[in-house]
């Protein structure tokens, strides 16, 4: 539910990002690392409400503790990342990029993101394995 609020929230941000400069409205940051972090945080939080309904058929193999606990290791380092390059104006997808902090960006996305990726493909293979039949 709270990542569901940070993306309610960055929708405002990026709504007054995306007013003219000259506008007294307008928030002072680029539009297009706001509306990242919006459009992930809303993914995110929809996806942890997913996992959350599946982990039943997911822990039919096992103990799935280690699961949510790197998928929310995931989505935090993940949602830091795109809080902070929202906040500074940069992706976080640069490989060489002269700001001294945008490597460090980069890596903490990308520790994020491949946690994330690497607990939902168990995930789905845990519960994907639980529907097959046993053949006699």
């Amino acid at each position: 539910m709270a990542l569901l609020v940070v993306s309610a929230l960055s929708a405002v941000w990026f709504f007054f990002a995306s007013q003219i400069p000259s506008s007294g409205f307008r928030a002072d940051v680029l539009p297009g690392p706001v509306a990242q972090l919006r459009d992930a945080a809303g993914f995110l939080g929809l996806l942890m409400f997913a996992t959350s309904w599946l982990m039943p058929a997911a822990e039919s193999k096992g103990s799935a503790k280690l699961l949510v606990v790197l998928l929310h290791i995931g989505v935090v380092f993940t949602l830091a990342a795109l809080c902070y390059g929202a906040n500074t104006g940069m992706l976080g997808l640069q490989i060489d990029d002269p700001r001294k902090d945008s490597r460090w960006l980069l890596i903490a996305r990308f520790v994020g993101e491949l946690l994330i990726a690497g607990t939902l493909v168990e995930f789905g293979r845990r519960i994907l394995s639980g529907l097959r039949k046993p053949s006699h």
